[in-house]
């Protein structure tokens, strides 16, 4: 991959089902103008809540089919489903000078930070687990089975916080946007 003096960076924000990476990322958005977020593709049935706005919803012929065509920069089985990066969401918005902000979890953050091992990696943290369970049940969109696959995955996904750059407990909304504003303006300066 060839470096450009303008390029845009790459921001990888992984956490935990539950976390509230969602939220602190929609707020950041509001505050910088030059990073995107990247819309992940994905297999997941859509949620009542979304939107074509919120991912790529694919069948499994069409996922296939990227996969076939060299489309992801990585794809990752995820609570059962697939779901994966494209490469045109990142590297044209780069190539435009805009910093790329992924949602990604910790599967596709070790493929990714393959191709861009510069990558700025940042993991957003419940303050427990139980906590996480909590927010879960609350959010009123998974089944109690999928919520324990999820508790379980939280589990896995928390033992790889070490290789991140920038660790932020989500106990409040506001304190953790104002962490990760904070960092992304030292970063990305």
């Amino acid at each position: 991959m060839t470096s450009m003096t303008n390029q845009g960076k790459l921001i990888i924000v992984s956490g935990p089902s539950g976390a509230g990476k969602t939220t602190i990322i929609a707020r950041t958005l509001d505050a910088f103008n030059s990073i995107v977020c990247a819309k992940s593709a994905t297999t997941r049935k859509q949620r009542h809540n979304e939107t074509s706005d919120n991912y790529y919803f694919l069948s499994n012929e069409e996922f296939n089919q990227k996969i076939e065509n060299n489309d992801f920069l990585e794809w990752c089985i995820v609570h059962n489903n697939r779901y994966g990066t494209l490469k045109s969401e990142v590297i044209d918005q780069q190539n435009k000078g805009q910093h790329v902000l992924l949602e990604i979890d910790v599967q596709g953050t070790k493929k990714i930070q393959k191709t861009f091992p510069d990558c700025i990696k940042i993991f957003i943290a419940p303050p427990s687990i139980e906590i996480l369970k909590q927010r879960l049940l609350e959010r009123n969109t998974d089944s109690i089975e999928s919520i324990e696959g999820r508790i379980e995955e939280a589990k896995r996904e928390l033992a790889s916080i070490d290789e991140y750059d920038y660790i932020i407990e989500n106990i409040n909304l506001d304190d953790s946007t104002n962490q990760l504003n904070h960092y992304l303006m030292e970063k990305l300066k």
